[in-house]
């Protein structure tokens, strides 16, 4: 009975130390890893969790600021043809004239009648 709990003792005794091992090593890729400041491309999530693993609102996020910025691009796109057509660039309502005016067109089709923007 002895002889089985040294062989016990012996065997936890070196799984303890193969763990050790195992973290030291972990720590010496993060460290090595940490300083290295790689060209991210368009589809990668430039700022991870701490752990390096891709989480939902990583993705989320990264997916949300490349649409902000294909908008833009494609705004700026539009406006310059706009502008090549008309020879003038186009005039931006505000958020708030949108809104109006997405809120009337919202009441009219609600009691039944067309709804037509003058400009």
């Amino acid at each position: 009975m002895q002889r089985d709990i040294t062989k016990i003792f012996d065997h936890q005794r070196e799984k303890l130390e193969e763990l050790h091992i195992t973290q030291d090593t972990i720590q010496r890729i993060r460290a090595a890893q940490a300083p290295l400041r790689r060209q991210l491309t368009r589809r990668q999530v430039k700022p991870l969790s701490q752990s390096g693993v891709l989480k939902v609102n990583d993705a989320n996020r990264s997916i949300q600021a490349r649409k902000a910025k294909d908008m833009a691009v494609e705004e700026r796109k539009l406006a310059r043809q706009f502008e090549k057509v008309y020879g003038y660039k186009p005039t931006q309502r505000p958020e708030e004239a949108i809104r109006k005016a997405a809120e009337a067109e919202e009441a009219a089709t609600r009691q039944g009648e067309f709804f037509f923007i003058d400009n």
